[in-house]
């Protein structure tokens, strides 16, 4: 089966995103891996009842978000988990850190 991908319009990251990006560069490839996650609908490490609210707003035009943790052997201080939301009119994606929300 062919993935199916969405429009994410134009990414943005938070000042800490992209900072956190430049200084570990794995976890610039994590968030990169993630995005294409999330145009995928691999919503990632939310539970199921969220994946379904995922799915649903997809069809009604509102907005999504999904969640990666990071691998629990990763060297990246501080930040465990990152959120990506893709506003409804998918003109736009962000990635932040849980705490930004």
């Amino acid at each position: 089966m062919d993935q199916i991908f969405f429009k994410t319009g134009f990414i943005f990251t938070t000042n800490a995103v992209n900072e956190a990006m430049k200084e570990f560069p794995q976890f610039a490839e994590f968030c990169i891996n993630s995005l294409e996650r999330h145009r995928s609908q691999d919503w990632g490490d939310l539970n199921d009842e969220d994946k379904e609210i995922n799915n649903y707003a997809l069809i009604n035009k509102e907005r999504v978000l999904s969640r990666y943790d990071l691998p629990a052997n990763n060297q990246f201080p501080n930040h465990v988990k990152i959120y990506i939301i893709t506003e409804w009119h998918q003109s736009e994606t962000i990635i932040l850190f849980p705490c930004e929300y």
